[in-house]
């Protein structure tokens, strides 16, 4: 995996649900990704930012707030 990554979005990705979404959406997708020390960040490989994206594009979506 090259070496400069990229953060895929902006939405937290700390709750352990969140994460586990988020790495079953890329695992699936056969896309590499670490997390940040405190989990709450996602990055890929800049090659891979936008399959990222368009793979958690559900994920990502800001959430309501009603």
């Amino acid at each position: 995996m090259p070496r400069h990554h990229d953060e895929v979005g902006t939405r937290r990705v700390g709750c352990p649900q969140a994460r586990a979404e988020v790495a079953g959406v890329l695992d699936t997708e056969q896309i590499g990704y670490e997390l940040n020390f405190s989990g709450s960040a996602v990055s890929v490989a800049s090659s891979d930012v936008a399959r990222a994206r368009l793979a958690l594009r559900d994920e990502l979506e800001p959430e309501d707030s009603e």
